[in-house]
């Protein structure tokens, strides 16, 4: 039986092989639950998503926004963040691991991957104490949130198909906008509200709405209409669940603090590049700004005067007016919220 010990090598060689791999995979799956167990689960309602100490303060100027500094991995890489609005750089993390934040009016929107197969996507509603006051789920993965001035609604844009604005009817998107007192949806805005143009309801099966502002009046609201590779400025009102078309060529609106001048993306040249623009509501004269680079982003006003917005992993600021040079805002981070103490009431007990 000359061939039995080199077939028994074989198989013995087969067999380590084997053990070598399930011990490998076995290794990996530990690293990744031991990985994980870096990231605690959200909190459920009517819990603190952080200690007191870490909970945004009352009375002061903050920014609001999503952590990215790597320094500390998973405790201090995708969660929400803040600081005071002039010092930036000392920054509080706390413990809610989130894709996109909003923070103002004393409310708070997390957008949250949640664990398990198939992956998927929570709204997680905070108070000014970083209560969670409701969930929801969410039909896609998080592009855009935003809460109006009053804190009475939410809004939350989600890709149900594609992860990018780059070509427009080349993704999908849904937009919801919250009842913060009910934590209940008003439904998908596609088919919950009506969309005019010229006066007539504009009724095409290619529609996307994403990248919702808010007025002060708690009822104005304005938000993108994507349809026939072509994009507009839609003016709704929540009451009426209804909304008109009123400028073209406008991408992820953000209305001044004085509720005067629309800051978006617009589409220039023949390869459809964005440059950030400001509109002014009465007058729709539109102005450039600056920032040179083609960036996807909702804009947010810092003051009435600049504006921020992100660009890579870090938030930069530039003049609302068309004039000055961008500058470097905030490092490691993105998803900026300005909140002011005129619309962040104390925290509940």
């Amino acid at each position: 039986m000359p061939e039995t010990r080199p077939r028994s090598r074989a198989t013995w060689a087969f067999v380590a092989v084997v053990v070598l791999c399930v011990l490998g995979a076995g290794g990996y799956v530990l690293a990744a639950a031991l990985a994980s167990g870096h990231e605690p689960p959200a909190p459920k309602v009517g819990q603190r998503a952080a200690a007191h100490s870490a909970v945004p303060p009352t009375g002061r100027d903050l920014i609001v926004f999503r952590s990215l500094d790597r320094s500390g991995g998973a405790d201090t890489y995708g969660r929400l963040a803040w600081a005071p609005l002039t010092e930036p750089g000392r920054r509080t993390v706390t413990p809610l691991h989130c894709e996109r934040v909003y923070f103002g009016s004393g409310r708070g929107m997390c957008l949250a991957r949640q664990d398990g197969f198939p992956v998927s996507y929570r709204a997680i509603v905070l108070d000014a104490g970083l209560k969670v006051t409701a969930k929801l789920k969410l039909g896609g993965v998080p592009s855009r949130t935003r809460i109006s001035p009053g804190g009475r609604w939410a809004a939350v844009t989600t890709f149900a198909s594609g992860h990018s604005y780059a070509v427009t009817g080349a993704f999908s998107t849904q937009t919801i906008i919250i009842d913060l007192h009910t934590g209940r949806s008003l439904g998908n805005l596609e088919k919950a509200f009506t969309v005019r143009r010229d006066g007539n309801g504009l009724d095409k099966p290619d529609i996307n709405i994403w990248g919702v502002s808010f007025a002060a009046d708690d009822d104005t609201f304005y938000a993108t209409i994507g349809t026939g590779r072509h994009t507009y400025l839609w003016k709704g009102s929540i009451k009426h669940r209804s909304g008109q078309v009123i400028h073209q060529n406008v991408e992820c609106p953000s209305l001044s603090p004085d509720g005067t001048r629309i800051a978006y993306k617009k589409r220039v040249g023949e390869q459809g590049i964005w440059h950030f623009t400001v509109l002014d509501l009465a007058t729709m004269k539109e102005t450039p700004l600056a920032e040179s680079r083609p960036l996807d982003d909702q804009i947010e006003w810092l003051d009435h005067d600049h504006v921020l917005y992100g660009s890579g992993e870090e938030v930069w600021t530039m003049p609302a007016d068309g004039s000055g040079t961008p500058r470097r805002y905030l490092a490691a981070a993105n998803s900026p919220a300005v909140v002011r103490p005129r619309t962040h009431p104390a925290a509940p007990e």
